[in-house]
């Protein structure tokens, strides 16, 4: 019993050193410009200019800033804010095209970053 769970140990671990390696993906973070009391960017529109730009967007999901505030006014910025998951490769076409990676909002030390949330 011991040797059989030796062997299949080996072979799981032979099996998880495969030669091939994928590019992780890269995410990304775009502000949706929405103001407040204004219709907001749909996810599809926005997603649209990566796809037109020859990006593959992976996954997409609304979010919003965490850790800042902005006057709750109509017409002042919004913190929302709207993801698109991309093949890292590609992250310098997206960021020619406005495009930010989500990491710049994160700062522990001042408390910022972002949540996911519905759209």
């Amino acid at each position: 019993m011991k040797i059989r769970h030796i062997l299949y140990s080996g072979i799981f671990l032979l099996a998880a050193c495969g030669s091939e390696t994928s590019a992780p993906d890269g995410i990304l973070v775009f502000a949706d410009g929405a103001l407040q009391c204004e219709p907001k960017i749909s996810i599809e529109s926005n997603a649209q200019l990566l796809t037109a730009a020859g990006i593959e967007v992976l996954q997409s999901s609304c979010g919003v800033k965490t850790g800042v505030s902005v006057a709750s006014v109509c017409g002042a910025p919004s913190l929302n804010i709207l993801i698109h998951e991309i093949p890292a490769a590609k992250l310098q076409d997206a960021e020619r095209l406005g495009f930010h990676e989500v990491g710049v909002l994160v700062d522990e030390a001042a408390g910022t970053g972002y949540e996911l949330t519905d759209c």
